[in-house]
């Protein structure tokens, strides 16, 4: 593994201000510490605020950078997530989405794992996590 890690496209640097560029409308946003982060072993970068049960979600998706935000519902069990296709401890990711009429909003969202970290070291092919930021943000 050691020998093919320069050849890896790391995920972009993300800073605390990249961040709250992401999440503009989030007035208290609690951001992850980033110095703890090795941006090229990951393929987004997720966390949960475990005090308004909200995931937030970077994604590197077209050449830019996505914020995605959710609500979060533990279940407590394990299941099978819908970004890394693994048995792992999953929630229902939630996000809602602007509908067809002015105030309409349509809510989407899948089971995903609840620890990111983990969920990024089992992902082999970014298929699915580029399907689940369609859904979410179609």
């Amino acid at each position: 593994m050691e020998q093919i890690k320069p050849f890896v496209l790391p995920f972009k640097e993300v800073t605390e201000q990249t961040i709250k560029k992401l999440f503009p409308k989030v007035k208290k946003l609690k951001t992850p510490s980033l110095e703890n982060i090795e941006f090229r072993e990951i393929s987004y970068l997720g966390w949960l605020d475990k005090g308004s049960n909200k995931k937030f979600l970077i994604v590197e998706h077209n050449g830019k950078l996505v914020g995605i935000i959710g609500d979060y519902t533990p279940s407590n069990k394990k299941g099978i997530c819908a970004l890394c296709n693994r048995t792992e401890e999953i929630g229902m990711f939630t996000s809602a989405v602007k509908g067809a009429t002015q105030d309409a909003y349509i809510k989407r969202g899948n089971y995903i794992c609840q620890d990111s970290q983990k969920c990024n070291h089992n992902l082999i092919s970014l298929d699915k996590l580029y399907d689940f930021v369609n859904l979410i943000k179609a």
